[in-house]
């Protein structure tokens, strides 16, 4: 099968992750580029957004695709519309916290499937809205994510990702039990402000072999 997937391909990022996985399971990944333009200082209204993606559907449209797999939320419904008149299934497999759903925007959108790692949440989901949404949790990448052999064990949870709310309040309550903390990511969000756990120092983001080994 051919298939599109949509999403920041960054190093490590879910999408590149994808692409890396579906050659080795005998299907063709075809990247489709983000939902929205990762430059800062671009505007992300409705109206760049609509302009953005429309490059999403022309490139699909050439691709002669069987499946289009999404990973970025952000995809506007009028999108989603656009690619399923291509006569293809199109789904959305949401790896991130439910928090961090933002304008909720797959919910009025025609996917054929929608895929969460909460299951919690999708019975909810399913109940409340009647749409098509199923469990699915992400996985390591057997390819990148192995741990090697190592010289020295450090007594330490190794924290590798976005700091978002959620997993702010995590770390806090962690950090204030006495757990040993690592932090490897971009930086604290702005919003994210007087926690304690946020005097720790925060390490350079690790991507696919350097993150297995937390190094």
């Amino acid at each position: 099968m051919r298939i599109g997937v949509i999403g920041p391909m960054d190093p490590d990022h879910f999408a590149d992750n994808i692409c890396s996985t579906l050659p080795r399971m005998g299907h063709e990944a075809i990247p489709l580029g983000s939902a929205l333009p990762g430059v800062r200082g671009i505007s992300r209204s409705v109206a760049v957004a609509e302009h953005w993606q429309r490059r999403i559907v022309r490139l699909a449209r050439r691709s002669e695709l069987d499946a289009i797999l999404t990973v970025d939320a952000a995809l506007l419904p009028s999108t989603v519309r656009s690619l399923r008149s291509l006569g293809v299934p199109i789904a959305l497999w949401y790896p991130d916290s439910l928090p961090n759903l933002g304008r909720q925007l797959m919910f009025l959108a025609p996917y054929d499937g929608l895929f969460f790692k909460d299951p919690v949440s999708v019975d909810r989901l399913c109940s409340v809205f009647g749409a098509p949404v199923h469990y699915l949790p992400e996985a390591c990448n057997s390819a990148w994510h192995r741990s090697g052999p190592r010289e020295v064990c450090e007594p330490v949870v190794v924290v590798v990702g976005n700091l978002y709310s959620a997993r702010a309040a995590l770390l806090e309550r962690l950090h204030r039990a006495g757990i040993p903390l690592r932090i490897h990511s971009a930086g604290w969000p702005r919003w994210v402000r007087g926690l304690a756990v946020q005097q720790l120092p925060v390490h350079p983001e690790l991507f696919r072999e350097a993150k297995a080994l937390g190094v």
